[in-house]
């Protein structure tokens, strides 16, 4: 529990506004909002940091549009807007319904509102259809607001990089129904999604071939990928193959002391009929990498993918898909079970924080743009308890 004294609501809340679909400019820096209330079965959260995902670019973008010449939300938005999904933070008020009692708790939001059906597809989504982190205090459902333990030993900031990533790598894992000793390839492996990927598809026991820029792969290694593999190289059929087929050659020369040990899947079998092949694919770049990432899946393979940064409107040789008789699957967010398998994860350290950046509330505009660079591994975060200068 952490002190919190009562809300004043005469002093102002501080918030990064997006009024509308479109770059940078949408942002407006507010000193002086109103502080919204709960409603019952809500709780009012003093923010201490937020994450910056993907889809933070993608809605002010207007990038989920079907059409390129479009520009809209997954659902249809109002403005102004306070976005921020990964919101960490101490409850300071709670409405009507909820126990009293709560007050004081540090907790870790699950971004996903969920409907009485419980179907994500369905869901609405925190800093998206309702205000999200990007500011001083910010309103959720009670039930979303996770209590993270006394035990717990990360900070707000390291806690700010996990939800809305690590959730969406852990929906990828379970539908894709990946398994121990499985090949798998991830796209996007220095990423926030990727490198949750990498350190879940490990403590699955999967042998993890991580694709991501060569200047990255000695980190996205130290978290756990068996192989890594060049970005570039991934956008060729030709290359993907070549390194594949170099990488099980060398394996191969290594008699696995356990059979059972996944580098042993490298050798071609009824199951695997040829050494370039892999079991599942986890996509989150999409793009000029579809058809190459096609082709290397074996038949029954699995392909899941949650985003498309690469590009939305990919090629794709449908007679690989139909003929290898392949699984498409996508993935979006999670269902509610999942979210608390993967905070008790988070909560007992078994996941490793990837915090590269902490930006104060104020630079939220100087934060997307470096996060526009990739120039970094891991997530970025958003400093709200200190908008003006990050700690």
């Amino acid at each position: 529990m952490r002190a919190c004294g009562l809300v004043n609501y005469r002093i102002g809340m501080i918030a990064q506004l997006l009024v509308g679909h479109g770059g940078l400019d949408k942002y407006r820096y507010k000193t002086e909002l109103k502080i919204p209330k709960p409603t019952p079965g809500e709780v009012l959260i003093k923010v201490e940091a937020c994450g910056i995902n993907n889809t933070d670019l993608w809605t002010r973008e207007g990038a989920y549009a079907a059409d390129d010449d479009e520009q809209g939300g997954w659902q249809p938005l109002n403005f102004p807007k306070i976005q921020g999904a990964d919101v960490v933070g101490v409850i300071a008020e709670c409405g009507q319904g909820v126990d009293e009692k709560r007050i004081g708790e540090l907790v870790l939001v699950n971004p996903t509102i969920y409907p009485p059906s419980g179907d994500e597809c369905e869901c609405k989504f925190i800093g998206s259809e309702r205000d999200g982190g990007f500011a001083s205090h910010c309103v959720v459902p009670a039930r979303n607001a996770i209590m993270v333990p006394n035990t717990c030993v990360y900070t707000p900031y390291e806690l700010a990089s996990f939800a809305c990533a690590s959730q969406t790598a852990w929906h990828m894992i379970k539908r894709s129904r990946l398994q121990k000793g499985e090949r798998v390839i991830i796209t996007g492996a220095s990423g926030g999604v990727g490198t949750s990927l990498v350190q879940m598809s490990k403590f699955v026991g999967a042998y993890v071939i991580a694709v991501c820029s060569s200047s990255k792969a000695k980190a996205v290694r130290d978290i756990g990928a068996d192989f890594t593999i060049d970005r570039r190289t991934g956008e060729s059929k030709k290359l993907l193959i070549e390194a594949l087929k170099k990488h099980s050659a060398e394996m191969n020369g290594h008699k696995a002391a356990d059979e059972k040990d996944p580098s042993s899947y490298h050798k071609a079998d009824e199951k695997n009929p040829s050494p370039c092949h892999v079991d599942v694919v986890l996509d989150n770049v999409a793009g000029a990498m579809v058809i190459p990432l096609l082709e290397v899946l074996r038949p029954h393979g699995r392909y899941a993918t949650a985003g498309s940064i690469g590009g939305r409107f990919p090629r794709v040789h449908w007679p690989t898909f139909y003929l290898k008789q392949l699984d498409l699957l996508g993935c979006m967010l999670s269902t509610e079970e999942e979210f608390i398998e993967v905070s008790d994860m988070i909560f007992k350290g078994r996941l490793k924080p990837m915090v590269a950046k902490v930006f104060p509330l104020k630079d939220l505009v100087k934060a997307q743009q470096y996060f526009m660079s990739k120039g970094f591994v891991g997530k970025l975060v958003i400093d709200c308890k200190n908008p003006e200068s990050a700690t």
